[in-house]
């Protein structure tokens, strides 16, 4: 929470604005309404308080000529927009995202960013989505269905046989397979995309 001091000269709502842009790194801010009642006392303008987040409550103190006019808290209406990495075309539950830069409103960030890597949606997506942990996962290095060499060893001894996934998994994860040739279900490691080491 800091403290902001604007000018008597500037608009009181252009100087909210340029407060919330530096609290909220945000790209752009649109102030639709103070929250303070008219008629706009003339002064200085002091905020404080938390704005990065939907429905904020911010204190509001105007001080002119060293007598303060106004201190209350307000609720201002704004339009706050953060850059972050977007859905650049719709996708389904499971698919892979495709993403891009781009901005959106900072309620619409459920979550925690998603940076740079592979994802796939958590739920149906439209394009602008923000990428975030309430949105998207990380793709899997396998899918369940996909073809894996299933594998056990005991000291030098190593038995391959051919399975496949029943869940997605992740390297060093543990997941569950299917040996071809026994169709018994089998528990391991993902050691890499194509290969399970059979505990």
């Amino acid at each position: 929470m800091l403290l902001w001091l604007a000018s008597a000269m500037a608009a009181p709502s252009d100087e909210l604005a340029a407060w919330v842009r530096t609290e909220c790194s945000a790209a752009s801010v649109e102030v639709l309404a103070l929250g303070v009642p008219e008629p706009l006392p003339e002064g200085t303008w002091h905020f404080a308080g938390l704005p990065c987040r939907s429905g904020p409550q911010i204190r509001v103190r105007v001080v002119h000529e060293g007598v303060e006019v106004l201190n209350r808290v307000a609720r201002p209406l704004l339009d706050v927009q953060v850059d972050a990495l977007v859905v650049t075309s719709p996708a389904a539950v499971g698919d892979a995202v495709a993403y891009g830069p781009g901005t959106v409103a900072i309620e619409r960030l459920q979550g925690q960013p998603a940076g740079e890597g592979a994802w796939r949606a958590r739920r149906s997506l439209k394009v602008g989505d923000p990428l975030t942990s309430a949105n998207v996962e990380p793709l899997p290095d396998a899918l369940r269905g996909s073809g894996v060499d299933l594998v056990a060893s005991r000291g030098p001894l190593s038995v391959h046989a051919a399975g496949t996934l029943l869940v997605d998994g992740r390297v060093g994860e543990r997941v569950r397979a299917q040996n071809h040739a026994t169709k018994v279900s089998v528990s391991g490691i993902l050691i890499d995309p194509l290969t399970v080491a059979v505990d």
